[in-house]
């Protein structure tokens, strides 16, 4: 099994022991919020602070665990310095760890050249026990052939233009997710609500001018009811001016929330 198929099912490991219990407790105390509505505002900020703890233990999830975390003792994986070959201190384990957050891109990166963007950041590199010689006899042999300038150049260059790339496709995605609300019912009623009022037509501007740079849907429980009601929200930009619009879903038929809505 390749040292990438290991790192990926250590990834997953570790999600799940650290992460999947925060979240479930997470999606719990949401759960409250939108039936109790006079603890949500304690709920919500517990939330929020359960967030930032279980993004922390991810990160710091090397640290905790002596330089290995869980995943990466179950799947036989080593963290080195790639000079020293020694472990690495925790400042660094900490810094290669904080890219999770752009994992979408980190994963690209990882794929292409063989090491996330904290590896190349915090000059360290994952390796199992089958590669471990292998790596000390590469950088043997490599301790000989300096690294001109513009070799080092070209790698920065190269990372740079992988992460551009990466970037340009997440875009892409977030496009691509757009273009496929405007195919919903909701998105017809929110648009069509938006054209047909005053605030557009004081624009002045043709159809074509607007953009959807938004889309969010919530489901609100009612409280001491099993009933809920489900809201959708959609950003129009026109001419650096943003308007957004509220929908909900009553007895199966979308309608505009006038309440919601900021503008006519």
């Amino acid at each position: 099994m390749s040292v990438f198929i290991k790192r990926l099912l250590a990834f997953i490991i570790d999600w799940n022991l650290t992460l999947l219990p925060f979240f479930l407790i997470f999606s719990l105390l949401l759960h409250l919020a939108s039936r109790y509505e006079k603890t949500s505002l304690l709920v919500v900020l517990l939330c929020f602070l359960l967030f930032l703890l279980a993004g922390t233990v991810f990160i710091i999830r090397d640290i905790i665990f002596k330089g290995r975390s869980p995943g990466k003792r179950i799947m036989g994986l080593y963290i080195f310095d790639k000079d020293s070959l020694q472990q690495p201190s925790p400042k660094k384990l900490f810094l290669r760890n904080i890219f999770f957050l752009i994992l979408f891109i980190d994963g690209i990166i990882l794929l292409i050249t063989e090491n996330t963007i904290g590896d190349h950041i915090a000059n360290t590199v994952v390796l199992d026990e089958n590669s471990i010689e292998e790596y000390k006899t590469k950088q043997l042999n490599n301790a000989f052939k300096p690294v001109s300038k513009k070799q080092q150049l070209a790698k920065i260059i190269k990372i740079l233009a992988v992460a551009f790339a990466c970037f340009i496709i997440f875009i892409g995605l977030i496009q691509f997710a757009l273009s496929a609300c405007k195919k919903t019912e909701e998105y017809k009623v929110a648009y069509s609500y938006f054209i047909e009022s005053e605030t557009f037509n004081e624009l002045n501007v043709d159809e074509a001018a607007i953009r959807l740079n938004k889309y969010s849907n919530h489901t609100h429980f009612h409280s001491g009811s099993d009933t809920f009601t489900q809201t959708v929200t959609f950003g129009f930009w026109v001419n650096k001016n943003s308007f957004e619009v509220t929908c909900h879903k009553e007895n199966d038929i979308w309608k505009v929330c006038e309440k919601c809505t900021q503008f006519r």
